[in-house]
């Protein structure tokens, strides 16, 4: 059987560059959990995070392309890790949109 793809959502942006780290640190770990559990996993925090400090400064919409694909061709489920802030998280909530386009199943995680 062929493992689950997952998307790994999460909110990230914050005013406060502690709480951006903190989340960056949540959400490896979770992937990391869920690789160990047998998923695969691609969480864009995870990815993005350290390639932002080698950057300009970039825009909402800049990550939102290098993001999209991976919800369009690549993964079989968006999960929503549940981090403080998801709900109002405009980068989770596009997400969210995004992966409903391709009806794609969407899963709330903790």
């Amino acid at each position: 059987m062929k493992p689950t793809r997952i998307y790994l959502a999460c909110p990230y942006w914050h005013e406060d560059e502690k709480i951006r780290e903190e989340r960056f640190w949540l959400v490896t770990r979770k992937a990391a959990d869920l690789m160990f559990a047998g998923h695969v996993v691609f969480s864009p925090i995870t990815h993005s995070h350290p390639i932002s400090h080698h950057l300009p400064q970039q825009d909402h919409d800049f990550w939102m392309k290098q993001d999209y694909p991976y919800i369009e061709d690549w993964a079989d489920e968006l999960w929503v890790y549940a981090l403080d802030g998801w709900r109002e998280s405009k980068g989770v909530n596009l997400e969210i949109d995004h992966a409903f386009k391709f009806n794609m199943p969407i899963r709330l995680i903790k």
